[in-house]
Protein backbone atom coordinates (compact mmCIF):
# COMPACT_ATOMS: atom_id res chain seq x y z
CA UNK A 1 0.00 0.00 0.00
CA UNK A 2 1.64 3.72 -0.86
CA UNK A 3 1.52 6.65 1.55
CA UNK A 4 -2.00 7.96 0.32
CA UNK A 5 -3.74 4.57 0.54
CA UNK A 6 -2.17 4.06 3.74
CA UNK A 7 -3.19 7.63 4.86
CA UNK A 8 -6.43 7.33 3.92
CA UNK A 9 -6.92 3.73 5.79
CA UNK A 10 -5.75 5.58 8.86
CA UNK A 11 -7.97 8.50 8.30
CA UNK A 12 -11.29 6.84 7.21
CA UNK A 13 -11.03 2.44 8.29
CA UNK A 14 -12.92 2.90 11.58
CA UNK A 15 -15.88 5.39 9.95
CA UNK A 16 -16.23 3.15 7.36
CA UNK A 17 -16.51 0.28 9.43
CA UNK A 18 -18.98 1.73 11.80
CA UNK A 19 -20.98 2.59 8.70
CA UNK A 20 -20.91 -0.96 7.23
CA UNK A 21 -22.34 -2.49 10.86
CA UNK A 22 -25.06 0.11 11.30
CA UNK A 23 -25.84 -1.03 7.12
CA UNK A 24 -25.50 -4.64 7.96
CA UNK A 25 -26.27 -5.35 11.75
CA UNK A 26 -23.41 -7.77 11.91
CA UNK A 27 -19.59 -7.19 13.05
CA UNK A 28 -18.70 -9.99 10.73
CA UNK A 29 -19.98 -8.60 7.14
CA UNK A 30 -18.94 -4.72 8.26
CA UNK A 31 -15.56 -6.20 8.36
CA UNK A 32 -15.61 -7.57 5.22
CA UNK A 33 -17.48 -4.70 3.85
CA UNK A 34 -14.56 -2.20 5.33
CA UNK A 35 -11.97 -4.73 3.51
CA UNK A 36 -13.45 -4.80 0.24
CA UNK A 37 -13.70 -0.77 0.34
CA UNK A 38 -10.18 -0.71 0.81
CA UNK A 39 -8.62 -3.08 -1.82
CA UNK A 40 -11.74 -0.63 -4.22
CA UNK A 41 -9.68 2.23 -2.65
CA UNK A 42 -6.39 0.72 -3.71
CA UNK A 43 -7.31 -0.26 -6.64
CA UNK A 44 -8.79 3.18 -8.16
CA UNK A 45 -6.22 5.15 -5.84
CA UNK A 46 -4.37 5.43 -9.58
CA UNK A 47 -7.25 7.16 -11.35
CA UNK A 48 -7.76 9.16 -8.53
CA UNK A 49 -7.17 12.68 -8.75
CA UNK A 50 -6.78 14.53 -4.91
CA UNK A 51 -9.00 17.05 -4.69
CA UNK A 52 -8.99 17.33 -1.15
CA UNK A 53 -12.65 15.78 -1.14
CA UNK A 54 -11.01 12.49 0.13
CA UNK A 55 -13.80 11.61 2.42
CA UNK A 56 -16.73 12.28 -0.92
CA UNK A 57 -14.36 10.20 -2.88
CA UNK A 58 -14.25 6.95 -0.06
CA UNK A 59 -18.00 6.66 1.16
CA UNK A 60 -18.99 7.17 -2.40
CA UNK A 61 -17.21 3.75 -2.90
CA UNK A 62 -18.50 2.78 0.75
CA UNK A 63 -21.89 3.99 -0.55
CA UNK A 64 -22.12 1.59 -3.68
CA UNK A 65 -20.74 -1.04 -1.65
CA UNK A 66 -23.61 -0.95 1.00
CA UNK A 67 -26.10 -0.78 -2.01
CA UNK A 68 -24.95 -3.85 -3.74
CA UNK A 69 -25.04 -5.59 -0.20
CA UNK A 70 -28.49 -4.75 0.55
CA UNK A 71 -29.72 -5.78 -2.71
CA UNK A 72 -27.83 -8.91 -2.13
CA UNK A 73 -29.23 -9.44 1.66
CA UNK A 74 -32.60 -10.65 2.31
CA UNK A 75 -34.17 -8.71 5.46
CA UNK A 76 -36.40 -10.23 8.06
CA UNK A 77 -37.60 -6.91 9.39
CA UNK A 78 -40.65 -7.47 10.48
CA UNK A 79 -40.38 -10.96 11.40
CA UNK A 80 -37.77 -9.90 14.13
CA UNK A 81 -39.48 -7.33 15.16
CA UNK A 82 -42.59 -9.31 16.40
CA UNK A 83 -39.99 -11.68 17.89
CA UNK A 84 -38.31 -9.13 20.31
CA UNK A 85 -42.06 -7.67 20.76
CA UNK A 86 -43.26 -11.04 22.12
CA UNK A 87 -39.88 -11.33 24.56
CA UNK A 88 -38.77 -9.52 27.64
CA UNK A 89 -35.62 -7.54 27.67
CA UNK A 90 -34.71 -4.88 29.62
CA UNK A 91 -35.38 -1.14 27.98
CA UNK A 92 -31.77 -1.00 26.51
CA UNK A 93 -31.97 -3.63 24.58
CA UNK A 94 -35.37 -2.62 23.62
CA UNK A 95 -34.07 0.75 22.08
CA UNK A 96 -31.03 -0.70 20.73
CA UNK A 97 -32.88 -2.75 19.05
CA UNK A 98 -35.66 -0.89 18.12
CA UNK A 99 -33.24 1.59 16.59
CA UNK A 100 -31.80 -1.19 14.06
CA UNK A 101 -35.26 -2.45 13.32
CA UNK A 102 -35.60 0.74 12.57
CA UNK A 103 -33.24 1.53 10.48
CA UNK A 104 -33.73 -1.69 8.36
CA UNK A 105 -37.17 -0.23 7.88
CA UNK A 106 -36.15 3.11 6.49
CA UNK A 107 -36.14 3.80 2.48
CA UNK A 108 -32.42 2.82 1.15
CA UNK A 109 -31.99 6.68 0.53
CA UNK A 110 -33.35 7.70 3.73
CA UNK A 111 -31.05 5.23 5.50
CA UNK A 112 -27.69 6.09 4.01
CA UNK A 113 -27.96 9.49 3.97
CA UNK A 114 -28.89 9.39 7.31
CA UNK A 115 -26.15 6.91 8.47
CA UNK A 116 -23.33 9.25 6.61
CA UNK A 117 -24.27 12.09 8.10
CA UNK A 118 -25.06 10.99 11.88
CA UNK A 119 -21.87 7.69 12.10
CA UNK A 120 -19.57 9.21 9.49
CA UNK A 121 -20.22 13.05 10.13
CA UNK A 122 -20.56 14.20 6.25
CA UNK A 123 -21.84 17.34 5.92
CA UNK A 124 -24.43 17.98 3.81
CA UNK A 125 -22.52 19.53 1.19
CA UNK A 126 -20.58 16.38 1.05
CA UNK A 127 -23.48 14.16 1.33
CA UNK A 128 -24.76 15.30 -1.38
CA UNK A 129 -21.90 15.15 -3.60
CA UNK A 130 -21.50 11.57 -2.31
CA UNK A 131 -25.41 10.79 -3.07
CA UNK A 132 -25.34 12.66 -6.51
CA UNK A 133 -28.29 14.35 -5.30
CA UNK A 134 -28.82 18.11 -4.32
CA UNK A 135 -28.67 19.36 -1.37
CA UNK A 136 -32.07 20.02 -0.99
CA UNK A 137 -33.03 16.41 -1.70
CA UNK A 138 -29.99 15.45 1.02
CA UNK A 139 -32.40 18.17 3.59
CA UNK A 140 -35.53 16.39 2.61
CA UNK A 141 -33.90 12.85 2.76
CA UNK A 142 -32.66 13.72 6.24
CA UNK A 143 -35.71 15.21 7.91
CA UNK A 144 -37.91 11.92 6.41
CA UNK A 145 -35.67 9.35 8.30
CA UNK A 146 -35.55 11.41 11.55
CA UNK A 147 -39.36 11.60 11.43
CA UNK A 148 -39.85 7.91 10.38
CA UNK A 149 -36.91 6.74 13.15
CA UNK A 150 -39.03 8.97 15.68
CA UNK A 151 -42.27 7.03 14.83
CA UNK A 152 -41.19 3.88 14.48
CA UNK A 153 -39.24 4.28 18.07
CA UNK A 154 -42.01 6.26 19.58
CA UNK A 155 -44.19 3.31 18.59
CA UNK A 156 -41.69 0.01 19.60
CA UNK A 157 -41.59 1.53 23.26
CA UNK A 158 -45.48 2.11 23.10
CA UNK A 159 -45.93 -1.18 22.10
CA UNK A 160 -48.49 -2.27 19.94
CA UNK A 161 -51.32 -1.90 23.07
CA UNK A 162 -50.05 1.76 23.72
CA UNK A 163 -48.71 0.86 26.83
CA UNK A 164 -44.39 2.13 27.80
CA UNK A 165 -42.45 -1.30 27.31
CA UNK A 166 -39.87 0.03 29.09
CA UNK A 167 -42.10 -0.11 32.21
CA UNK A 168 -42.53 -3.89 34.09
CA UNK A 169 -45.92 -4.73 33.92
Amino acid sequence: MNDTAETLFERYHVAAYRYFRRVTGRHDAAQDLTQELFLRVVRALKAYAATGRDAEWVFRIARNLAVDHRRRATTRAEADWADAASARVEATQVVAFGVSEALALLGEPEREALLLRELVGLTYDELSRVCQVGPDVVSRRLQRARTRMRQLLTTRLRGEDGQDSRQDG
